[in-house]
C-alpha cells in the first residue's frame, strides 16, 4: 500500500518537473526572441544612424562643393554701352557693332562683355560663334557662320573683354552675303525687313577649364545696323536647353 503511494507521489513529481522544465524552456525561449528582436531592432537603428550620418556628410559635401563652386565660377555678361568721351574717342562706343570689314569679309561682328564672376573665365574661342541668317540652306534661319576671338581668353573676376568675327563674302553654305542679308529676314516680296537679329556664341570655362558655359547673346539691329543685345541664355555642356535666361529688354 505505502509502495503504490510512492510510485504515484513520485509520478506526479515527475510530471510536475517536466511541466515546470517546459514552463522555463518556453520562458528562455520567449527571452532569446526578445533579446533577438531588441538586437534586431537595435541593429537597424545604429544602420538608420550611420546611413543618417553618411547622408548628412554627403549633403555637406555637396554644399561644400557648390560654394567652392560658386566662390570661383566665371559669369559672362553683356558690356553696357558707352556714352560720349571728349578725350578717349574709342570710348563712344556701343557694346555691340554690326559692320563690314572689307570687300572680302562684308560682315564683322564686335561685343563687349565682362566677366562679372567671382572666378577667372578662360574663352574658348573654338568653340565661340557668330550666327546670322542667309545661308543657301535655310535663308531665314539663324546659323552658324564663324568663330569670334578674343585678345584676352583669360578673363579676371570684374574684367571687361572684346570678342570679334568676320565673315567671309561667300563660301559652300553662303553666297554674296552682306549685312542686311545677314541679319534681317527675308519677306514675301523678295527684300529684307527693317529689323533683324543675330546671335553671338561665347564659350568658356573657369580657372579648372571644368563647367563649361555657352553664353548666346541675342542681338536686335535696326533699320539702321544699330545693335543692342536683349536676351542672353546660358547652356551647359553639350546641353540643348538654357539652365537660366535673362532678358535685357524687349526684342523689338
Amino acid at each position: 500500500m505505502n509502495t503504490t503511494q510512492l510510485a504515484v507521489t513520485y509520478v506526479l513529481r515527475t510530471d510536475a518537473i517536466g511541466e515546470w522544465l517546459s514552463i522555463v524552456a518556453i520562458v528562455v525561449s520567449a527571452s532569446v526572441a526578445i533579446a533577438t528582436f531588441k538586437m534586431a531592432s537595435k541593429t537597424r537603428e545604429m544602420a538608420q544612424a550611420t546611413e543618417n550620418e553618411l547622408d548628412i556628410g554627403r549633403r555637406q559635401a555637396v554644399a561644400s562643393e557648390k560654394a567652392v563652386a560658386a566662390a570661383t565660377r566665371p559669369w559672362i555678361v553683356p558690356g553696357e554701352d558707352r556714352g560720349m568721351d571728349e578725350e578717349d574717342p574709342d570710348l563712344n562706343s556701343p557694346a555691340v557693332r554690326l559692320g563690314g570689314w572689307d570687300v572680302d569679309f562684308p560682315v564683322y561682328v564686335w561685343v563687349r562683355l565682362t566677366n562679372v564672376g567671382p572666378g577667372l573665365a578662360l574663352i574658348d574661342s573654338s568653340n565661340s560663334w557668330v550666327n546670322g541668317r542667309g545661308q543657301l540652306s535655310a535663308p531665314d534661319a539663324i546659323e552658324r557662320y564663324a568663330n569670334v576671338f578674343t585678345d584676352t581668353p583669360v578673363v579676371p573676376s570684374g574684367g571687361e573683354f572684346t570678342m570679334m568675327g568676320k565673315i567671309r563674302a561667300s563660301s559652300a553654305n553662303w553666297s554674296n552675303i552682306d549685312r542686311q542679308r545677314f541679319a534681317y529676314p527675308p519677306n514675301p516680296s523678295g527684300g529684307y525687313g527693317t529689323t533683324g537679329e543675330f546671335v553671338t556664341e561665347v564659350s568658356y570655362t573657369d580657372a579648372a577649364s571644368e563647367n563649361e558655359v555657352t553664353a548666346k547673346i541675342h542681338v536686335l539691329v535696326d533699320y539702321a545696323f544699330r545693335c543692342r543685345v536683349f536676351r542672353v541664355d546660358y547652356f551647359r555642356r553639350d546641353a540643348t536647353e538654357s539652365f537660366v535666361s535673362t532678358n535685357v529688354g524687349l526684342p523689338g
